[in-house]
C-alpha cells in the first residue's frame, strides 16, 4: 500500500504566534503545525500476458467494476508497440481516454492510472533486456520508494529458453541489489509472466 500525507489547507484568518517572552507575556505561545494524518491507499494491480493480440480494448475491459492501478501486459502485438504504426496511437489515445499512462516497450506495456498514482510517481528506468524488464519508481514517503516491475520471461518454447531464462534470472538479481542501492527503504512488487518451472531440468538458478 502508499502511504500519503495530509496537510490542512492554508485559511486567510490564520496568524503566526508569536513567542512568549518576559517583557511581552501576554504573547500567544509559539506552537507547532499539526502532525499530518497519514492516509493508507491500496493498490490494485493486474497482470496478463496478450500473446500477441492487437486489441487496443481489451486490458481496460479486465476489470470493468473497479478500474486497477496498475495493468502489466506481456507479449502485445507489434502492431501495438512499434510507435510508426496507427494501432500505436490509437492504444496511446484508448489508454488516455480510459485514464492511463501508457509505459511501452518490445515485450512490456505498463499502465498506470493517472489518478490514483500518478501523486507518487517518480520516475522511469530504461527498459532492460530488449524490454522484457520495466522498472517504475515510486514515492511513498520521503525516503521511502516502491518499485514496480513488468516482467515478460522467454517462452517455454524459445530455441535458448534454459540459457535465456538463467541469464535474465541473474539479471534481475542484479537488478535488484542495484534498486536497494540506489533507492533507500525500497518496496519491490514484481508482476508479468515468468515462465519459469522451477521443477524443470536443468532447473533455473535460485
Amino acid at each position: 500500500h502508499l502511504e500519503q500525507e495530509s496537510r490542512p489547507k492554508y485559511s486567510p484568518t490564520m496568524k503566526p504566534s508569536r513567542p512568549y517572552t518576559r517583557s511581552n507575556p501576554t504573547a500567544e505561545p509559539i506552537t507547532s503545525p499539526p502532525t499530518p494524518a497519514i492516509k493508507t491507499v491500496l493498490i490494485n494491480a493486474i497482470t496478463w500476458n496478450m500473446n500477441k493480440r492487437k486489441s487496443i480494448s481489451s486490458p481496460f475491459l479486465l476489470s470493468p467494476n473497479k478500474p486497477p492501478d496498475i495493468i502489466a501486459l506481456q507479449e502485445p502485438s507489434s502492431a501495438i508497440t512499434d510507435q510508426s504504426t496507427p494501432i500505436h496511437a490509437e492504444f496511446l489515445s484508448n489508454a488516455k481516454h480510459h485514464g492511463y499512462i501508457a509505459h511501452v516497450a518490445k515485450h512490456t506495456i505498463t499502465l498506470f492510472n493517472i489518478h490514483s498514482l500518478s501523486p507518487f510517481y517518480t520516475n522511469t528506468l530504461t527498459p532492460i533486456d530488449d524490454g522484457r524488464i520495466q522498472t517504475h519508481i515510486f514515492t511513498t514517503r520521503p525516503q521511502t520508494h516502491l518499485a514496480i516491475l513488468n516482467i515478460y520471461a522467454y517462452q517455454k518454447g524459445h530455441q535458448t529458453y534454459h540459457a535465456s531464462s538463467s541469464t535474465l534470472l541473474t539479471t534481475l538479481a542484479t537488478h535488484f541489489k542495484k534498486l536497494h542501492s540506489l533507492y533507500p527503504n525500497l518496496q519491490i512488487i514484481a508482476l508479468g509472466d515468468l515462465n519459469v518451472d522451477p521443477t524443470q531440468t536443468p532447473p533455473p538458478p535460485n
